[in-house]
C-alpha cells in the first residue's frame, strides 16, 4: 500500500494530530514517515535586513530541528522508522511537489489547518494548496479528531 508518508510539521496542534494519524497508519502499512517542517524564506527574508541572512535562516533551521528530533523520537519509540528533514522555501510548493518528489513519498498526511491564520485569510490555507497541487495522494486530518496519545 503506501510505503512513505510525508508528514509537515509547523507546531500546530493540528500537525500533531496529523503525526498521530499517520503513526498509526505506518504502524499498519509497515510505512516510512518523512517528517518535515519548511523554513519559509518568504517570511524570514524581511526580517533580515540588518543581520546575516544566512544567520536567521540557520536559527530557524535549528529551532525547526529540535521540533522535529522531539517528534521522530515520539515515532521511534511507537515502533515507526522516521525521519527528519528541514527544508526551506515556500512551504505551499514544498510540501506539495518538492519533497514528495525528493523523498519518494506516496502519501501526504496534514492537518486541516495549521498555525498562520492571517496568511489563510489573505492567500487561502496550506493544506487547500497541498490539496489541489500535490504530485502524491493527501489524507487531511480533521483538527477534531484525538491528539496523540502521550502528547507531544
Amino acid at each position: 500500500m503506501y510505503k512513505r508518508l510525508l508528514v509537515p510539521l509547523d507546531g500546530s496542534h493540528n500537525a500533531y494530530v496529523a503525526m498521530s494519524q499517520a503513526q498509526e497508519l505506518a504502524k499498519l502499512t509497515g510505512a516510512e514517515i518523512v517528517l518535515l517542517n519548511v523554513v519559509d524564506s518568504d517570511h524570514y527574508g524581511a526580517y533580515a535586513r540588518d543581520v546575516n541572512y544566512y544567520d536567521v535562516y540557520r536559527q530557524l533551521a535549528d529551532v525547526s530541528a529540535g521540533m522535529l528530533k522531539k517528534a521522530a523520537n515520539q515515532l521511534h519509540t511507537a515502533g515507526v522508522v522516521a525521519q527528519t528533514v528541514v527544508m526551506e522555501g515556500n512551504p505551499k510548493f514544498v510540501i506539495a511537489e518538492e519533497a514528495p518528489n525528493k523523498y519518494n513519498c506516496d502519501l501526504t498526511v496534514i492537518g486541516k489547518s495549521g498555525v498562520n491564520a492571517l496568511e489563510r485569510l489573505l492567500t487561502g490555507s496550506t493544506t487547500a494548496y497541498v490539496v489541489r497541487h500535490s504530485v502524491c495522494n493527501v489524507l487531511v486530518v480533521n483538527d477534531t479528531a484525538e491528539a496523540p496519545v502521550g502528547g507531544y
